[in-house]
């Protein structure tokens, strides 16, 4: 199973609770809180319907496991309802609906949920409804959140979907200056996908440095640093 990761390499991806500023605003957008495949959003809402445990019948990760990069979460557990499980292993946008659940642990126990919902499709990190937090405190709370999208809309597909775009409208009505728009889309895509790669291999090591106690010259740490530089 392909497990949505909405971001790619990138310093701002500082998606905590700290980065998606907090919202007490929005308590409820009206949605049905009864709809077991659709969070329903609003910061008074969407921990009723999480408390439901609706999403614990998505397609979910087997098990915690530690933060992929450059999340800043530490230990996380993923799950994707049928929307975004169909679309996962293809291309383009993922359709309005499509939603996803992060468990966010705090030893053994979820401290708090992030929330990703597509609202509108056509609109980059501004058709998703961001929400992290609890019943008690609320980030995001809703669509376009910067300090969500800093991080999100630089999804590798998302620059693959530009591209697309792009092809078919040139093939359409041939355009020099779209065109080398296009390219330059998905030479991006390319890049963030190598940089990705190259940021995992970097915290293998840092992660077999700390594991193995052969950190001497270090301050402290060194995942531990990464982390807290992350955050």
């Amino acid at each position: 199973m392909k497990t949505l990761v909405l971001g790619a390499w990138s310093a701002l991806c500082g998606i905590t609770l700290a980065g998606c500023a907090a919202d007490s605003r929005n308590a409820s957008f009206g949605d049905d809180l009864s709809d077991p495949q659709t969070p329903a959003r609003g910061s008074a809402d969407l921990p009723q319907w999480l408390a439901a445990g609706y999403y614990r019948s998505w397609h979910c990760e087997a098990a915690p496991h530690a933060g992929r990069p450059p999340s800043p979460h530490g230990t996380t557990r993923i799950c994707n309802n049928d929307a975004l499980h169909g679309a996962a292993a293809g291309v383009g946008e993922f359709p309005a609906g499509a939603a996803a659940v992060k468990e966010i642990f705090n030893g053994e126990s979820v401290a708090v949920h992030a929330v990703s919902l597509r609202v509108t499709t056509g609109q980059g990190g501004d058709g998703w409804y961001w929400f992290e937090g609890d019943a008690s405190h609320a980030s995001g709370n809703a669509s376009g959140v910067p300090g969500c999208t800093g991080c999100h809309e630089q999804a590798a597909r998302d620059y693959d979907r530009a591209a697309s775009l792009i092809e078919t409208a040139v093939a359409a009505k041939p355009d020099t200056r779209l065109r080398d728009n296009g390219v330059e889309m998905r030479a991006r895509a390319r890049e963030m996908e190598a940089k990705l790669g190259m940021e995992q291999r970097w915290i293998e090591y840092l992660r077999d440095l700390q594991s193995n106690g052969d950190y001497g010259n270090w301050s402290a740490p060194p995942y531990d640093l990464y982390r807290e530089q992350r955050r």
